[in-house]
């Protein structure tokens, strides 16, 4: 009888590396579509937060007969100042946060040192974040001890610098949506500013610079970067959303906004009754 030899036919070393370099090629190819993906879910999201911000408008608005302020002060000498989001805590589900407030206090930040564990400005709330912001959810500790959380989600002034508003949300503001003699449909409300690797100037609660609660279109929108020294980067709307950043209309709707939008289309967008309408 003849030996029955089984043959088995192996890989060869330049077979071999011919499959792993297709298997690094494709890979290659998913691996951008993979990223571009979730960035679409996170941005998504993001979207979807600032129409929760915008309806908790509206409602604040039938309730009250006009938006929050964009910042105020319990007490006037104080410079620590409460954000519209504080007032905004029982519209967006948040109401036992919103009552650990004690607005007694002359200063947000003496209140929220000495809250101690029940501060309600270190608290992260879903709807404070930008899913594609890493940043987003670090707290910052300040001098007194007491952490704060930030937030991507700041009110639109307007088009002019500090002190000449003509947006819906800022200091003192008292802003109805007979204002909007633009339409709600044309005017952002609020925007998305990432949040600097600093933590400082956007947080979610309390504040007392500008850049805290609300930001004008004055300078435009360019991509930034997390640099607190760069100042550009605490006074512009910007985002990690690639080529743009989003923003919340009065009318419920969203609207991603690029880097390459004309100037004054952009300052058309952010008045709301400048007689002037963002294509």
């Amino acid at each position: 009888m003849h030996n029955l030899v089984s043959h088995r036919r192996a890989f060869t070393l330049v077979e071999l590396l011919v499959v792993i370099a297709i298997i690094g090629t494709l890979m290659a190819l998913l691996l951008p579509a993979v990223q571009a993906a979730r960035e679409a879910a996170r941005r998504i999201q993001c979207t979807n937060h600032q129409k929760q911000w915008v309806l908790a408008l509206h409602t604040y608005h039938d309730s009250h007969l006009a938006l929050p302020s964009g910042a105020y002060k319990p007490v006037l000498t104080t410079k620590h100042t409460y954000l519209w989001r504080s007032s905004l805590l029982p519209n967006i589900e948040q109401g036992n946060l919103h009552a650990k407030i004690n607005y007694q206090y002359p200063s947000c930040y003496q209140a929220a040192y000495e809250a101690g564990p029940n501060n309600p400005s270190e608290k992260s709330v879903p709807l404070y974040h930008c899913p594609s912001d890493p940043n987003a959810k670090k707290p910052f500790l300040n001098h007194m001890g007491a952490n704060y959380m930030p937030t991507n989600y700041m009110g639109v002034s307007g088009g002019k610098l500090a002190t000449s508003y003509d947006g819906a949300l800022f200091k003192f503001s008292e802003t109805r949506f007979q204002h909007f003699t633009d339409g709600l449909s044309n005017t952002a409300i609020i925007g998305e500013r990432a949040v600097p690797r600093s933590l400082r100037w956007g947080w979610a609660l309390c504040g007392e610079n500008d850049q805290d609660a609300f930001l004008s279109m004055s300078l435009g929108i360019s991509k930034g970067t997390d640099d607190e020294l760069v100042a550009s980067n605490l006074n512009k709307f910007w985002s990690y959303h690639t080529g743009g950043t989003v923003f919340g209309l009065a009318d419920g709707s969203v609207r991603f906004v690029s880097y390459s939008i004309n100037f004054n289309e952009l300052v058309a967008l952010a008045t709301l009754d400048g007689g002037d309408i963002s294509p």
